[in-house]
């Protein structure tokens, strides 16, 4: 399916549904997270402002995993490929939301 041509109610819906996911795992996840190492910061410096690298908070899981988003069945359904797909479908959400 071309994600291009979606409705902007259910672009708007998905860029809802992936913003509750990202927020809902960084609270549940957020009290195990430990600043980044002086290794990380140095790796990532090149890429990142250093006011970015200061908040940012890294949670590696042993022996678990994060869950699939709820709504990965309903992207299946529709046809859509998160993997190749997801990013454009955020911006264009972002953007109708800008716009509201």
């Amino acid at each position: 399916m071309d994600i291009s041509n979606l409705p902007p109610a259910v672009v708007l819906q998905i860029a809802n549904a992936v913003e509750d996911y990202i927020a809902g795992n960084r609270k549940k996840y957020q009290p195990q997270a430990v600043a980044l190492t002086p290794f990380q910061r140095a790796t990532l410096a090149p890429f990142f402002p250093a006011e970015i690298l200061d908040s940012s908070r890294l949670c590696v899981l042993h022996n678990s995993r994060i869950e699939d988003p709820a709504f990965y069945g309903m992207a299946r359904m529709m046809g859509l490929n998160w993997e190749q797909r997801l990013c454009v479908a955020l911006r264009k959400g972002i953007r109708q939301r800008r716009q509201l």
